[in-house]
């Protein structure tokens, strides 16, 4: 039975005619074998960052790869802060000259 979103009419199974002609096959010679096609063909690289993935969407900010992750920001911003202020105090000394 299948039922319309909208107005919940119940929508009638189409007739016969307009159904498969043919059955599905079943396979045969051409088709994949099914040790082949289960066969793993992703890279260690895009498996390790799939997990990495996983992580992140499961476990959420208490997952180590997040906090290594901060760790890595707060070091680049501590590292930006000082250059900038470095950059400033340099400009100060200029202006004093």
């Amino acid at each position: 039975v299948r039922i319309a979103k909208k107005s919940g009419a119940i929508i009638p199974k189409p007739p016969e005619s307009q159904r498969r002609m043919y059955p599905r096959p079943d396979g045969g010679d051409k088709d994949t074998p099914p040790d082949v096609a289960i066969k793993k063909t992703v890279s260690e690289r895009d498996e390790l960052m799939h997990e990495a993935m996983k992580k992140l969407t499961i476990l959420g900010p208490k997952c180590d790869f997040l906090r290594e992750i901060a760790q890595i920001d707060q070091e680049q911003k501590a590292a930006w802060l000082q250059e900038k202020q470095r950059r400033m105090a340099e400009r100060a000394q200029k202006m004093k000259q």
